[in-house]
């Protein structure tokens, strides 16, 4: 899945371009603040929905869109909100301002079946601590230097206990592959695992390093 932000007005551009032109893509508008952004969002071909948070008039308007939706909350009032339409998953933003796994260990109590993406201030150094967490379903880091970040996060991830998954169309990931470390070339729709490491180079993922420096290849 592809989530757009609608920060900018290229957003709905993008999500318009990659629900026309890319076979199989799921795409999204994120940064989703009014009815109005709901409507174009689906439009311009959007299949999923995400907010920071949320008001009445524009929880409704998602609720109709028939999308998928991903409605932000700060507090146990906007929960119960959507609660109150049936909806158990649900973004926690600013996750780090409103008390990050503090909070999510406190609401866990009151409204148990809730699962949550915490977004905001989450990064490499604390994204094992939210993931630790029974009421944390995924989260959202901002990876700016991405290559070493995603492949740091992914390995806290697995170390976490958990299945991580990287989508990339670098090879160089492959040297991370596990059994709880995979890697995904989402443009040719195919699983960069073992046997396709071994076709391509002949070797094994833990033998990439040397097979690339003895063949003066970079990763």
């Amino acid at each position: 899945s592809l989530e757009v932000t609608l920060r900018t007005p290229a957003g709905l551009e993008a999500i318009r371009a990659i629900a026309g032109e890319v076979e199989g893509a799921v795409v999204g508008a994120g940064t989703v603040l009014s009815p109005a952004d709901v409507k174009r969002s689906a439009a311009a071909g959007a299949r999923f929905l995400v907010s920071p948070g949320t008001t009445p008039a524009l929880l409704d308007t998602m609720v109709g869109s028939g999308l998928d939706l991903l409605p932000g909350i700060s507090s146990p009032a906007e929960l119960m909100g959507l609660l109150e339409r049936g909806l158990d998953h649900a973004k926690l933003f600013p996750a780090s301002a409103v008390g990050g796994t503090a909070m999510l260990r406190a609401l866990a109590g009151p409204f148990p079946g809730v699962r949550f993406c915490p977004t905001g201030g989450i990064t490499t150094a604390n994204a094992a601590d939210y993931l630790a967490l029974g009421n944390v379903a995924v989260l959202q880091v901002l990876l700016r230097r991405s290559d070493d970040l995603a492949a740091t996060l992914a390995v806290k991830v697995a170390q976490a206990g958990h299945q991580a998954t990287i989508v990339s169309t670098d090879k160089g990931y492959c040297q991370l592959l596990s059994p709880t470390i995979r890697i995904r070339d989402y443009f040719q729709k195919r699983w960069l695992d073992a046997p396709f490491i071994a076709n391509e180079f002949g070797v094994m993922p833990e033998q990439l390093p040397d097979y690339w420096g003895l063949a003066g290849i970079s990763s």
